[in-house]
């Protein structure tokens, strides 16, 4: 009865966002169902984007959660989600959640024509189909051929084009190998690492993690936010340690051979030495408490 708005997290039951909403005493709370906000607020599928790549929310309806509320000073109706849609990119064409839907823009039909930068254009999405759970992020397979859609706790991977199920799972984070291999982080902690779809390795890191980054190796990035720790893909050994704080984005190079680490202020760009790793696995090497010395070099930063 305070006018205070709180929003927890499902599966930790970690408080998000607290919000003064200066109303009042708060009396009756009621969600709208994110596949009928998306159809309220657009009556068709073509929707706009800029030619920065982002997509907008407005004619394309591309919302996210609506959240009434009943108080002493009135109703106040709140639009919740991101600001940026949620979506991925694969060989010029986007697939694009607007609530339990997904939806498919082809941006190469746009190389046709030259536009300014910042220009919103006209684009149409193709339905795909609908989605069992609510989207909170959706990423390509390497090759394009399938899409991986993660929230509520759970992940379910659809074939691209035609949104089949190909299969599903509990997890609360989710990412792509360079290779194709997958990996998910469960609420205990566990690591799972999936190999053509099977599961193939599993462990639960030393340490407690706050997210998972793919790419050329899986970096586990630590709760207290000191270090991200690499590890390979075959059998989930350690790597290397690499005492970064703040670190927030995590991205290699097509070969493989770099990665940048992102925080705040700063970027890391580190060369990693594969062939040193496979030398140092081939011959057994026993494994330091921060993994492979000369796995990572610094180049700049």
């Amino acid at each position: 009865e305070d006018a205070q708005l709180f929003v927890w997290h499902a599966l930790t039951y970690k408080k998000e966002l607290s919000l003064d909403l200066n109303v009042e005493r708060i009396w009756s709370l009621s969600l709208l169902d994110p596949s009928s906000a998306a159809s309220a607020s657009t009556s068709g599928s073509a929707g706009v984007a800029s030619a920065a790549g982002a997509t907008g929310s407005g004619a394309g309806g591309l919302g996210g959660l609506v959240l009434a509320i009943g108080s002493d000073s009135g109703t106040l109706v709140l639009k919740m989600g991101k600001e940026q849609p949620v979506a991925s990119l694969h060989s010029g064409k986007a697939v694009v959640a607007r609530g339990f839907e997904i939806l498919q823009v082809n941006l190469r039909l746009l190389e046709e024509q030259q536009y300014q930068d910042g220009e919103r254009l006209p684009v149409a999405y193709k339905e795909l189909g609908q989605c069992e759970i609510f989207p909170q992020t959706i990423s390509h397979h390497p090759n394009g051929r399938f899409i991986a859609v993660c929230g509520d706790g759970e992940y379910v991977i659809y074939t691209a084009q035609a949104l089949r199920n190909k299969t599903f799972g509990k997890c609360v984070d989710f990412v792509w190998s360079a290779d194709g291999h997958y990996a998910i982080r469960e609420e205990s902690n566990r690591i799972r690492v999936h190999t053509s779809f099977t599961e193939t390795f599993n462990f639960t890191p030393p340490f407690s993690v706050e997210t998972l980054w793919g790419g050329a190796l899986l970096a586990l990035k630590a709760s207290d936010d000191s270090f991200v720790c690499f590890y390979d893909w075959e059998a989930c050994r350690l790597i290397r340690r690499i005492d970064v704080v703040g670190v927030q984005q995590v991205h290699w190079s097509p070969s493989g051979f770099f990665v940048a680490l992102f925080t705040s202020d700063k970027v890391y760009i580190l060369r990693h030495d594969k062939f040193a790793v496979m030398a140092a696995n081939a011959a057994q090497a026993r494994e330091e408490e921060g993994g492979i010395e000369i796995a990572f070099e610094l180049v700049d930063q």
